[in-house]
Protein backbone atom coordinates (compact mmCIF):
# COMPACT_ATOMS: atom_id res chain seq x y z
CA UNK A 1 0.00 0.00 0.00
CA UNK A 2 1.42 3.70 -0.92
CA UNK A 3 0.52 6.55 1.04
CA UNK A 4 0.77 10.07 0.25
CA UNK A 5 -0.19 13.15 2.39
CA UNK A 6 -2.06 15.74 0.18
CA UNK A 7 -1.96 19.79 0.73
CA UNK A 8 -3.55 20.40 3.94
CA UNK A 9 -7.03 21.63 3.02
CA UNK A 10 -7.63 25.26 3.46
CA UNK A 11 -9.54 25.66 6.34
CA UNK A 12 -7.79 23.55 8.33
CA UNK A 13 -4.84 26.03 7.52
CA UNK A 14 -6.81 28.67 8.59
CA UNK A 15 -7.65 27.67 11.37
CA UNK A 16 -3.77 27.57 12.72
CA UNK A 17 -2.36 30.17 14.66
CA UNK A 18 -0.23 32.17 12.44
CA UNK A 19 2.43 32.94 15.16
CA UNK A 20 4.19 35.60 12.36
CA UNK A 21 1.04 37.49 12.81
CA UNK A 22 0.78 36.92 17.22
CA UNK A 23 4.52 38.16 16.90
CA UNK A 24 3.90 41.27 15.54
CA UNK A 25 0.42 41.88 16.76
CA UNK A 26 2.34 41.75 20.40
CA UNK A 27 5.41 44.01 18.88
CA UNK A 28 2.01 47.04 18.58
CA UNK A 29 -0.05 45.42 21.57
CA UNK A 30 2.01 44.63 24.19
CA UNK A 31 5.58 45.91 23.08
CA UNK A 32 3.90 49.82 22.09
CA UNK A 33 5.15 50.08 18.66
CA UNK A 34 2.56 51.70 16.61
CA UNK A 35 2.80 49.45 13.67
CA UNK A 36 4.55 46.73 12.19
CA UNK A 37 4.98 45.83 8.67
CA UNK A 38 6.80 42.59 7.68
CA UNK A 39 7.28 40.61 4.83
CA UNK A 40 8.40 36.77 4.57
CA UNK A 41 9.85 34.57 1.45
CA UNK A 42 9.59 31.14 1.79
CA UNK A 43 11.94 28.62 0.42
CA UNK A 44 9.62 28.55 -2.88
CA UNK A 45 9.97 32.10 -3.16
CA UNK A 46 6.19 32.54 -2.41
CA UNK A 47 6.08 36.00 -0.11
CA UNK A 48 3.69 36.55 2.36
CA UNK A 49 2.93 40.10 3.82
CA UNK A 50 1.79 40.83 7.61
CA UNK A 51 0.97 44.45 9.22
CA UNK A 52 -0.37 45.52 12.37
CA UNK A 53 -0.82 48.88 14.30
CA UNK A 54 -1.62 51.73 13.17
CA UNK A 55 0.05 53.33 9.59
CA UNK A 56 -0.91 57.46 10.15
CA UNK A 57 -1.63 58.23 13.70
CA UNK A 58 -3.12 61.16 12.66
CA UNK A 59 -6.36 59.77 10.64
CA UNK A 60 -5.81 56.24 12.39
CA UNK A 61 -5.41 54.39 8.88
CA UNK A 62 -4.28 50.29 9.05
CA UNK A 63 -0.56 49.76 8.07
CA UNK A 64 -0.81 49.88 4.14
CA UNK A 65 0.48 46.48 2.71
CA UNK A 66 2.79 47.91 0.23
CA UNK A 67 4.20 50.79 2.78
CA UNK A 68 7.48 52.06 2.75
CA UNK A 69 9.90 51.85 5.88
CA UNK A 70 12.42 53.67 6.49
CA UNK A 71 15.18 51.05 8.74
CA UNK A 72 17.95 51.83 10.70
CA UNK A 73 21.66 52.27 10.25
CA UNK A 74 23.73 48.71 10.54
CA UNK A 75 26.82 50.21 11.60
CA UNK A 76 26.47 50.48 15.19
CA UNK A 77 25.26 46.25 15.37
CA UNK A 78 28.46 45.51 12.88
CA UNK A 79 30.97 48.16 15.29
CA UNK A 80 29.57 46.39 18.37
CA UNK A 81 30.07 42.45 16.78
CA UNK A 82 33.70 43.33 15.40
CA UNK A 83 34.41 44.83 18.61
CA UNK A 84 32.81 41.39 20.60
CA UNK A 85 34.90 39.27 18.12
CA UNK A 86 38.17 41.12 18.71
CA UNK A 87 38.03 40.80 22.62
CA UNK A 88 36.92 36.98 22.14
CA UNK A 89 39.87 36.28 19.94
CA UNK A 90 42.12 37.99 22.31
CA UNK A 91 42.94 40.32 19.81
CA UNK A 92 42.05 42.94 22.53
CA UNK A 93 40.85 42.95 25.96
CA UNK A 94 38.64 45.66 26.27
CA UNK A 95 37.88 48.19 23.96
CA UNK A 96 37.85 51.95 25.68
CA UNK A 97 34.57 53.80 25.66
CA UNK A 98 35.75 57.26 25.88
CA UNK A 99 36.20 57.78 22.08
CA UNK A 100 35.78 56.98 18.63
CA UNK A 101 35.36 53.01 18.04
CA UNK A 102 36.93 53.67 14.51
CA UNK A 103 40.16 54.30 16.21
CA UNK A 104 40.51 51.04 17.37
CA UNK A 105 38.43 49.01 14.70
CA UNK A 106 40.23 51.20 11.92
CA UNK A 107 42.74 48.13 10.60
CA UNK A 108 39.95 45.58 10.41
CA UNK A 109 37.11 47.69 9.22
CA UNK A 110 39.52 48.58 6.59
CA UNK A 111 40.58 45.62 5.40
CA UNK A 112 36.61 44.17 5.68
CA UNK A 113 34.97 46.72 4.09
CA UNK A 114 36.69 48.79 2.10
CA UNK A 115 39.40 47.73 -0.80
CA UNK A 116 42.44 48.91 -0.65
CA UNK A 117 42.15 50.87 2.31
CA UNK A 118 39.05 53.31 1.01
CA UNK A 119 37.70 54.23 3.86
CA UNK A 120 37.28 57.86 3.14
CA UNK A 121 39.62 59.03 5.53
Amino acid sequence: MTMGVAAQPAAFAAARPDTVQQGINALVHTDGLPAVLASVKDRDGHARTYTAGVGDLATGSKVPADGQVRIGSSSEAFTAVVALQLVGEGKRTSIPTDGAATKHLERVVDTALCPAGQNGA
